[in-house]
């Protein structure tokens, strides 16, 4: 867990119970007047390679390469948000998750260049969960195993169809 560290039992060294560092809650000593007592009350200290993973992890927290940064001296925090967002529009081509799932059922050739993939991917059509249930009740309907020597005829079939697809407990789930 990110931000806590955990020091185990060890009868050895007086560390009676299992305990955890909760690392984000810092408590502050005046060197001068405590840390002498800190030193003498110490118990045990840590192996060389947990003294760099508790480092690490507390740099990670609180640690920050002390460069000035681009807002406020260049420009405002709303500039540069839309500055980067321009940016990223420039070089990304963002797809929308339903296009993308249905041309990964499609075999996509991944040899063609970013741009003809990214083609390819957009003009696939989305196909809605109503769509799908549409063709599933039709392959049933249809079908002589199912329906035995009475299949529905098409007009049956779209009169089920309608049926089931203006059923209000199957709205939320046909969305």
């Amino acid at each position: 867990m990110a931000g806590n560290f955990y020091l185990h039992e060890c009868g050895e060294l007086h560390i009676d119970e299992a305990l955890c560092v909760f690392l984000p809650l810092s408590v502050t000593i005046r060197t001068s007047d405590h840390y002498a007592t800190c030193m003498n009350a110490r118990i045990a200290s840590l192996a060389p390679v947990f003294q760099a993973k508790l480092g690490w992890l507390v740099g990670h927290m609180y640690s920050r390469v002390g460069t000035p940064d681009w807002c406020p001296q260049v420009e405002n925090d709303v500039a540069f948000k839309g500055r980067a967002l321009a940016t990223l529009e420039k070089v990304t081509n963002w797809v929308p998750d339903k296009q993308l799932e249905q041309a990964k059922k499609r075999s996509l050739d991944l040899t063609l260049s970013p741009e003809q993939l990214y083609q390819e991917i957009m003009s696939t059509k989305s196909v809605s969960k109503r769509e799908i249930l549409d063709r599933a009740l039709e392959r049933a309907l249809t079908s002589e195993v199912v329906m035995g020597a009475r299949p529905l005829s098409p007009e049956q079939v779209k009169a089920v169809q309608r049926a089931v697809g203006s059923d209000q407990d199957l709205k939320p789930f046909l969305k």
